[in-house]
């Protein structure tokens, strides 16, 4: 039962971001949202940033899942694009946010373990060490979210095509 309480929490927060902004809201106004108490909520999340850090790692999870099935990289990088592109206007919001400093910080960290976790098995020979894989998900994660950041409000982009140089980049790298 609070998985589902945390979901349905998660998802009446982001339609009031989207239709609010994040800046104007508070645990009160989202629980009124949910038809809870303010205690329900607090006994899920400790606070607004909680529910969207929490949020974060439910989607990477499932979106995790979904590219661990992939067996090129490409796929499992559109998979990421397609995502970024379904929620460009929540994205906008939180950009436009005050608090936009600790969304980035948080995106970016989600996006250097999907980047790990799709490169895992395939990274070439020269970033084998461990080292240097951190080193490569600590400057291409965040590289990697803006750039979606900045497809994501395209109006026609093509994430396949996207997605495969962005792979052929990952892996080619030298």
């Amino acid at each position: 039962m609070p998985v589902n309480m945390k979901r349905m929490i998660a998802k009446e927060l982001f339609s009031l971001i989207e239709e609010k902004g994040l800046d104007k809201l508070n645990v009160q106004m989202l629980a009124t949202q949910c038809g809870i108490s303010r205690q329900a909520f607090y006994y899920h999340f400790k606070d607004i940033g909680d529910v969207i850090d929490w949020s974060c790692q439910e989607a990477m999870t499932d979106l995790g899942k979904k590219a661990e099935r992939c067996s090129d990289p490409a796929k499992a990088l559109q998979l990421y694009l397609d995502m970024a592109r379904s929620h460009r206007h929540l994205m906008n919001r939180f950009c436009e946010s005050i608090h936009y400093r600790a969304f980035e910080h948080l995106i970016c960290h989600y996006t250097s373990l999907f980047l790990g976790q799709t490169l895992e098995g395939r990274w070439p020979e020269h970033l084998n060490d461990k080292d240097r894989q951190e080193q490569f998900l600590d400057f291409y994660g965040p590289a990697l979210f803006l750039h979606t950041l900045k497809v994501s409000q395209q109006p026609h982009f093509d994430t396949k095509k996207d997605a495969q140089s962005l792979a052929h980049l990952f892996l080619k790298l030298n």
